[in-house]
């Protein structure tokens, strides 16, 4: 079985953007693989982190 995620980096400030897409009454969720380390199986919003000098709304585009 191959681990994603082995080893959980640290940082100081993260900043992250989280979208909700929504269509015919319908909102789409993701759910984490079971092989993470960190919230393994866990329903969530799509987002991820925003780089350094990047807009919350571009990342979230990206």
């Amino acid at each position: 079985m191959q681990v994603v995620n082995s080893a959980i980096i640290t940082h100081n400030i993260v900043m992250c953007a989280n979208m909700f897409v929504r269509k015919d009454g319908k909102i789409l969720v993701l759910k984490r693989s079971e092989h993470k380390k960190i919230a393994s199986g866990f329903f969530h919003s799509a987002g991820g982190k925003v780089d350094k000098n990047e807009e919350p709304l571009q990342a979230a585009k990206h």
